[in-house]
């Protein structure tokens, strides 16, 4: 309460209209990870159908597959089927377009292990490389497009991920951020070794081909004052560079939280309706990143 009253008093004077002299395009992200959960999954299905409504955009929602262990735990938890988990993916494609996000582990058998999860420290690739090849299996197997678009778990990247993410076809991706909350040691460094800007689209080249990365801002917004947007975006802008182009993230179960939903989906029209905001989906949003990509850099 008392914080309310303080951000309240404090919006009125600071932060106010200060994203003004950006023009700003922007993609929404779900990194979709238990849909297994009806709850999560009806909670999911409610917003990319309102969400759609205020934008006309679809919003992406980045896959964990069912081959995943950590999935294959929760569908066996929740009783439901291969099929089923696959249905809720067709219905959910209806709605949005569907990337993939990669958790990965040494031994899924063994994934409730904390050392198991291969992360930005202890990156195998081997193991990573079996793992994207059979759950883009999966995608085909099910008619299901991925829509080649990567985003990342624990915001893990490296030049070899790229790599295996290209040779498996993926061309676009959401795992490189100015924000400390979602960067490791490889992004932070390649973006500020070649002076990449908040907002900046630019393409890494692997020896397989191109990739488009598109720069993921901030957390979803799910606050009830939608001037944190404001605070939080600006920390992170160069006034050097004003057309700004990128996505916001959330989990699927943030959805659950109480208020969630109609406080994004109120952040969402407040940026339309004082910065003129342009919420695009997934094609716009790649078309518009690659018409203004100046940089192509070395991925190692």
């Amino acid at each position: 309460m008392i914080n309310d009253l303080i951000k309240q008093i404090g919006y009125r004077f600071l932060f106010k209209n200060v994203l003004k002299e950006y023009g700003m395009t922007l993609g929404y992200v779900f990194h979709t990870e238990e849909i297994f959960d009806k709850s999560v999954f009806e909670s999911l299905m409610h917003f990319c159908q309102e969400y759609r409504k205020l934008t006309n955009a679809r919003p992406i929602c980045a896959l964990m597959t069912p081959l995943n262990p950590r999935v294959r735990e929760g569908m066996r938890i929740h009783n439901v089927s291969m099929d089923e988990f696959a249905g809720r993916v067709q219905l959910l494609a209806e709605h949005a377009s569907i990337g993939y996000h990669g958790h990965f582990w040494f031994h899924s058998d063994e994934f409730k292990n904390g050392t198991a999860e291969i992360r930005c420290t202890n990156f195998l690739r081997s193991a990573v490389e079996a793992q994207v090849g059979e759950e883009v299996q999966w995608f085909k197997s099910m008619n299901i497009r991925h829509n080649n678009v990567y985003a990342p778990g624990w915001w893990l990247m490296n030049a070899e991920l790229l790599a295996i993410l290209r040779c498996n076809g993926f061309d676009v991706d959401f795992s490189f951020s100015k924000s400390l909350w979602f960067y490791n040691a490889y992004s932070h460094a390649l973006m500020k070794r070649h002076y990449i800007r908040a907002g900046e689209p630019f393409v890494l080249k692997t020896r397989r081909g191109d990739v488009t990365c598109i720069q993921n801002f901030i957390g979803c917004h799910g606050t009830a004052f939608p001037q944190d947007f404001d605070r939080n975006l600006s920390s992170l802008l160069d006034p050097d560079y004003r057309e700004i182009i990128g996505v916001v993230n959330a989990h699927d179960t943030d959805l659950i939280g109480q208020g969630f939903l109609d406080n994004t989906l109120n952040c969402l029209r407040y940026l339309q309706e004082r910065y003129n905001a342009a919420i695009v989906g997934y094609d716009e949003l790649v078309a518009q990143a690659r018409m203004r990509t100046a940089k192509i850099l070395p991925s190692a």
